[in-house]
């Protein structure tokens, strides 16, 4: 019996590295990103604006109630007026700050340690919270937490479901 649990543990222990593997390819390359979106935030709130602008001109042609397309429009209006080079600098840095947190956690869960997912966990929350953080409790705070934060909870399931093999 005890064969078969050896063999349990090495799957378990492979899908660990293959989680860490992806999230550590993730996490760097958001670390990355974000501190670009640092450096140059202007080109990165350009970037955005122009896509809300082609946004704004498909609304018309949505097949939706007036009323609902209007409320579309007020919202697309409230995220280019937010989206300033300092609030996208802002994001950038508290996000770069969690990737950065994420990197440090997956390490430590490379290594079996328990206290990495809490690492993880954390840094997965400061990216979430950093919209409610800048904007406050608004709708388009939510659509950026809901956004970003559906990949990580992949995550966090994936590693949660291991945390017995880890110290």
């Amino acid at each position: 019996m005890t064969g078969t649990k050896q063999l349990l543990t090495d799957k378990r222990l492979r899908f660990i590295s293959i989680v860490c593997v992806i999230a550590l390819l993730v996490n760097g390359i958001s670390l990355f990103k974000n501190a670009q979106t640092y450096c140059y935030p202007r080109d990165q709130a350009k970037l955005l604006m122009d896509g809300i602008a082609q946004e704004k001109q498909m609304v018309p042609y949505l097949s939706a109630d007036t009323s609902l397309k209007q409320s579309f429009m007020q919202m697309l209006d409230k995220f280019v007026d937010n989206c300033t080079p300092f609030v996208v600098r802002q994001l950038s840095m508290y996000t770069f700050f969690g990737s950065f947190i994420c990197i440090l956690g997956v390490s430590l869960i490379w290594k079996l340690k328990k206290r990495g997912f809490y690492f993880f966990l954390a840094g997965t929350l400061l990216g979430i919270l950093a919209p409610y953080i800048l904007f406050g409790c608004t709708f388009f705070s939510a659509v950026i937490a809901i956004f970003t934060s559906f990949f990580w909870f992949i995550f966090i399931i994936l590693f949660a479901v291991n945390l017995k093999y880890m110290d």
